[in-house]
């Protein structure tokens, strides 16, 4: 279900929502290659050779694992949005977009994209030869979630929310959906460590490693053996 949003003079998004491996199977990143070093990396930013693909932050395979065991859990949700960039006009010609005079419709994709191997069709074939990957919608803000939730048993079946921005100007696009990003994990404020701690405590969380667990026995309601000395201190 998609929702368009539009005032003069800013742009026009759509809100909705899929499921987590609907999304995963057409979403790719403009990430940073991870086998640069970093001689190889000023050398390219230096003398403008970065491709314009090549921005995001490489993603953290931990952090994806951590969100996959998080939503197994099925007392755990994500609401948090995730930011889609698609662009209409690209060789792939993926996208028919459907929106009613109300406002709603829908967005078909197609899966012309994919590639034919010996095993099947495949959406990303992490070869040299053939390292860009093809999956026509980029996720400018929300990888780790997406791809945590496509990992998980639970999560690939869960709908999440989405705003996405259709472009039709590939160069004057990119700039938009990096300064986007920037702008979200750039200037955004983090809580501060004593808010985050009374936060755990208060609500019983359990982190992604022992120091981060404030959980307590659901029974007993006491600190659990992990949680203890965290609670206590």
């Amino acid at each position: 279900g998609l929702t368009q949003g539009e005032e003069p003079n800013q742009q026009k998004v759509y809100i909705g929502y899929a499921r987590a491996c609907e999304i995963d199977a057409i979403s790719s990143v403009p990430n940073l290659d991870p086998s640069l070093s970093s001689e190889e990396f000023a050398e390219l930013l230096y003398t403008d050779r970065m491709s314009p693909d090549e921005w995001q932050r490489v993603v953290n395979v931990t952090r994806i694992r951590g969100i996959a065991d998080f939503i197994d859990d099925p007392e755990n949700f994500l609401f948090n949005p995730i930011l889609l960039y698609v662009d209409r006009n690209q060789d792939t010609n993926c996208l028919h977009e459907k929106v009613a005079l109300n406002g709603k419709g829908t967005l078909e994709v197609n899966f012309d994209f994919l590639r034919q191997q010996p095993e099947g069709y495949v959406d990303y074939v992490p070869k040299p030869e053939l390292i860009n990957d093809p999956r026509p919608f980029k996720i400018v803000d929300g990888q780790h979630r997406v791809r945590g939730l496509a990992m998980s048993e639970r999560g690939h079946k869960l709908d999440i929310p989405f705003v996405l921005i259709v472009g039709d100007d590939p160069v004057v696009d990119r700039r938009l959906i990096a300064k986007i990003f920037t702008q979200i994990n750039t200037k955004s404020v983090q809580l501060d460590i004593l808010h985050k701690l009374y936060l755990s405590y208060k609500f019983e969380m359990d982190g992604n490693t022992p120091s981060e667990d404030f959980t307590v026995d659901p029974e007993s309601g006491e600190a659990t053996r992990s949680s203890r000395p965290q609670r206590r201190s």
